[in-house]
């Protein structure tokens, strides 16, 4: 018998050429979106840890210049001292030890509030001995790697007291007092909230039981105190640190390529300014005015801000208006140049504004006005 069938075998099929393009152009559509989004998300979560850093760098750095301005000018006790009851008796200190005066400062050439300045990121520092800082009654600036079109302010004061027991006066005074942590040559202050006395410890030595510390104040060190010098406070006065830190906007190493930071210079056991400290990184820019009593009231308020080349009398000034401009360290936290508005002006290119950044990076101003407690009271 023959068998016969219609059926023909099943062939099997794959994807054809045009099915495997739309699955192919459907893949690479779903993964350009995801790519997108997670591109998006990144470059939100960057811009947000950016814009943090800025915060956190501007809330430090007014801290640290909030701290120094309000003991400015206290030298011993809480309703101050003026200049003419403080005794120097360093011998031949350097120009630019004027504690006397609180508060100094120094504007940057052309960065008086309105003035077109702009951003200084990238750009070298140059020595503040050039010409490019101005202020006023002599105030003397020792040489500092600043970045230019930025304000230095100096503040003076002093913290920490301690009990003095006795003072043995003769060719090498001898100030007996309390333990405190103090090395050779430091320069303190001796006041009993009617007068005080600038002196150098040329030698201190921890002495008796219970252990108490003498301070020998002798002219055998540098700059030393004047022989057979008078001191004005008594026994019953306190002692304490002479502090006098300059801040000012400079870079590692003086470094161009670095970012700017807001710097510190502390007084040395010589009288001359120490080594550069960083303190905070991003601040690129500092403007300081300072509020000048001018009529002599008995509010002892400020009559007006000046920039530092205008302050007509600094033991006049009772309080300091800080600007600062803080910017991400990181360049591409925005998609385009963002426009910002400093010391009165507008970065935005348009006529008679300041440039627009050629960089995308996240700026904020930060701005306080300080009360110097100590010359207000």
């Amino acid at each position: 018998m023959h068998l016969s069938t219609n059926k023909s075998p099943m062939r099997q099929r794959g994807l054809s050429l045009v099915e495997l393009m739309i699955s192919l152009t459907l893949t690479s559509i779903l993964m350009a979106g995801l790519v997108e989004v997670y591109v998006g998300v990144r470059s939100a979560e960057s811009s947000q840890q950016g814009l943090s850093r800025i915060q956190e760098s501007g809330r430090f750095a007014l801290y640290f210049l909030s701290e120094s301005t309000q003991m400015a000018g206290y030298f011993g006790c809480l309703s101050g001292i003026s200049a003419d009851d403080i005794n120097n008796t360093l011998d031949g200190p350097p120009l630019s030890f004027e504690p006397e005066k609180s508060i100094q400062g120094w504007e940057a050439v052309n960065t008086a509030p309105g003035d077109i300045s702009n951003s200084n990121d990238g750009i070298a520092v140059v020595s503040t001995d050039g010409g490019g800082w101005v202020t006023s009654d002599g105030n003397v600036l020792e040489a500092t790697f600043a970045v230019p079109g930025t304000d230095v302010i100096r503040l003076w004061g002093s913290s920490d007291e301690f009990d003095i027991n006795t003072i043995s006066p003769g060719a090498a005074t001898v100030v007996n007092t309390e333990v405190f942590d103090v090395e050779d040559e430091e320069i303190l202050l001796l006041s009993d909230c009617e007068s005080a006395d600038l002196v150098q410890a040329c030698n201190v030595q921890q002495v008796g039981n219970p252990a108490t510390l003498n301070l020998t104040l002798s002219a055998g060190c540098n700059p030393g105190n004047i022989p057979n010098m008078s001191l004005g406070v008594g026994s019953d006065g306190k002692v304490s640190r002479l502090a006098g830190t300059l801040y000012y906007i400079g870079k590692r190493d003086n470094d161009a390529g670095n970012p700017p930071a807001l710097f510190q210079r502390q007084l040395s056991a010589t009288g001359v300014l120490g080594p550069p400290q960083e303190l905070i990184e991003g601040i690129a820019n500092m403007q300081v005015l300072y509020g000048e009593t001018l009529d002599n009231d008995n509010q002892n308020s400020a009559d007006a801000y000046l920039p530092a080349n205008l302050v007509s009398d600094w033991n006049n000034v009772v309080s300091v208006r800080i600007t600062l401009l803080a910017e991400s360290i990181e360049n591409f936290l925005a998609s385009s140049p963002q426009a910002y508005t400093f010391n009165g002006v507008t970065y935005d290119g348009a006529g008679g504004n300041g440039a627009l950044p050629d960089d995308r990076r996240r700026r904020r101003v930060f701005t306080t006005t300080l009360s110097l407690r100590n010359k207000v009271l």
